[in-house]
């Protein structure tokens, strides 16, 4: 299902190190498959940075990656640079409708409308932490209470945020198990400066999955070839779109 839908339109990759960041998360979900699970394919670059596809005995349904990375490991997530949203707003009704949908949270959960009851869930995974307001509407709607006022808020104009994929309005039941699926995965270790936190998790992946023992050299080749081999995938699917 995941090629028949056309994939919204992106901007240019922010820099090189989130697209190397990039690379390294595509990669590390890749190993994933190896657990023999859930998870059998991964795709890089296609409608997010990547995709995991996942198999159950219901069929298939999947999980998109945003991945963003900030070089000042100080930094926290705001409101308004995830969810367009504004803290200092005392009327929520002033809030732009337009902010939320072209936000990070806002592209992600495009994706919960698009492909219904196929996504799985929609990930927005970093480097560094969030900030306490937003932190605050992640435990509101995990809870499922919805009662921070900006959670109402993302329920109240989720069906204006996507006129053009939701023929009718959505019930309210129907947006909140939408944002449900929205996940945030803070502080992963391999999305840090340099490469000294991803290496020895990938090769501890590789090593643990391997029916044979492999030497260091064995493990670090095995784990580069990977490497260009995402990174291809990605170039393959960024030229596609921007053809």
């Amino acid at each position: 299902m995941l090629e028949t839908k056309r994939p919204r339109e992106q901007s240019g990759r922010d820099s090189f190190s989130r697209y190397k960041a990039q690379v390294r998360s595509a990669a590390m979900a890749s190993l994933s498959i190896l657990e023999g699970d859930e998870v059998d394919r991964v795709y890089c670059d296609l409608h997010d940075d990547f995709v995991i596809r996942k198999k159950d005995t219901d069929g298939y349904s999947y999980v998109f990656y945003q991945v963003k990375t900030k070089g000042k490991q100080n930094h926290n997530w705001s409101l308004n640079e995830l969810f367009g949203l504004k803290s200092t707003v005392k009327n929520q009704s002033k809030q732009s409708t337009e902010k939320i949908k072209n936000s990070f949270v806002g592209k992600l959960l495009l994706h919960t409308v698009v492909f219904d009851k196929y996504c799985n869930s929609v990930v927005f995974q970093t480097n560094i932490h969030n900030s306490d307001d937003v932190e605050k509407i992640v435990k509101d709607v995990e809870i499922g209470t919805f009662q921070n006022k900006f959670s109402e808020v993302l329920v109240d104009r989720f069906n204006q945020c996507f006129p053009d994929e939701i023929t009718k309005d959505l019930s309210e039941n129907e947006v909140k198990s939408r944002l449900s699926k929205l996940k945030f995965e803070t502080d992963v270790q391999y999305l840090k400066n340099g490469d000294d936190n991803f290496e020895p998790l990938a090769k501890s992946a590789i090593y643990k999955f391997s029916e044979v023992d492999l030497e260091h050299t064995e493990s670090k080749e095995i784990l580069m070839k990977l490497l260009e081999l995402v990174e291809k995938k990605i170039q393959w699917y960024h030229f596609r779109a921007y053809k």
